[in-house]
């Protein structure tokens, strides 16, 4: 069994009773600083569990839109995009939630958004219409990891619209 939510909450917990009472009182960078830290911790906390669905989603967010890239190139341009149809491929392989780590699916999002980056590089040759096709698509697409963003990072207390934003667990839930 996983104790990691155990673990985390004892390092929160001496942060707080032991290190935070230890700095000096007048030092406010060091206590800003160690809120912060502690903070963090909880936030890390709380999102444990969803650390997987994260990954899933990065991935399969960043091969729907190399996929969606890679059919706007195919028929478009004569440069060989091998490199983004091997990164695709590699990825779809990596999409059965059970059979890899988080690890393996961050090293494929990873490589994903390598080659995309790659392809939008390379985009400023392309004929005007296919630039625009592959930029719409990008925009198009970075809805819903926006979305997912602001819904993973709301406990911060840094979105301004927090009261809108879906729950993350909805937003898993409508996923699988």
């Amino acid at each position: 069994m996983d104790h990691s939510h155990v673990g985390l909450q004892s390092v929160i917990k001496s942060l707080s009773d032991v290190v935070a009472p230890a700095v000096d009182s007048q030092d406010s960078l060091a206590k800003e600083q160690l809120r912060l830290c502690i903070d963090y911790i909880s936030f890390i906390q709380e999102r444990l569990e969803f650390l997987g669905e994260r990954a899933l989603f990065e991935l399969s967010h960043s091969l729907e839109m190399a996929k969606s890239i890679n059919a706007l190139l195919k028929p478009a341009t004569p440069q060989n995009h091998s490199s983004l149809t091997d990164a695709i491929s590699s990825a779809e392989s990596h999409l059965p939630k059970s059979t890899y780590s988080i690890k393996e699916m961050n090293n494929e999002t990873a490589r994903l958004g390598t080659e995309i980056s790659k392809v939008l590089g390379l985009s400023q040759d392309f004929e005007p219409s296919l630039r625009t096709e592959i930029e719409k698509t990008v925009l198009h697409l970075s809805k819903d990891r926006a979305q997912f963003e602001r819904s993973w990072y709301v406990p911060l207390g840094l979105d301004p619209d927090a009261k809108n934003v879906t729950p993350l667990h909805d937003l898993i839930r409508n996923r699988n």
